[in-house]
């Protein structure tokens, strides 16, 4: 297994940013619709990521500590 910094480190980024989004606004993550046009390996990668974090984190932001 390796780390590739254009589909992992991307996903690491964009997902972290969504986090902190739906932390400062209330929203819950879940309910958002995301779209990827033209993503190629980064967007595969973000994807992957987005999709394992809403499985483990189905919590309200105000849960989360």
């Amino acid at each position: 297994c390796s780390f590739n910094d254009d589909i992992q480190g991307t996903a690491a980024v964009v997902v972290a940013g969504l986090v902190a989004a739906q932390r400062l606004t209330g929203r819950r993550l879940a309910e958002e619709l995301v779209l990827f046009y033209w993503a190629g390996e980064a967007g595969a990668g973000i994807t992957d990521l987005l999709a394992s974090h809403l499985a483990t984190n189905p919590l309200d932001p105000d849960q989360v500590q």
